[in-house]
């Protein structure tokens, strides 16, 4: 149990958590995560499906929106294809001239 589960080890599996997060070996998502993605020129709530990471490092989302379309994209396209909120979607598609 973890009560038995000495503190220094919890804090060394802690720091190498934390490490591997720093060195983008972990998704910066995750699966359930919300965000707003666009469809037809609109935005739409969306939620993360899948999560892969491509051969070059990259990690890859799939989200499926309120309509049931699926969108694919890479973490660097965060902010392009897809937002942490509707006004912020809004705002990149008005930008976009969508």
């Amino acid at each position: 149990s973890y009560s038995d589960y000495p503190i220094k080890r919890i804090i060394e599996r802690l720091s190498e958590y934390e490490d591997a997060e720093e060195q983008g070996l972990l998704p910066k998502f995750h699966l359930g995560d919300e965000f707003w993605t666009k469809w037809l020129g609109k935005p739409l709530k969306a939620k993360i499906v899948m999560i892969q990471q491509k051969k070059n490092g990259i990690w890859k989302y799939r989200f499926c929106d309120e309509q049931s379309h699926t969108h694919d994209y890479e973490e660097n396209e965060f902010g392009k294809y897809f937002w942490t909120t509707k006004e912020e979607a809004e705002q990149a598609l008005k930008q976009m001239g969508e």
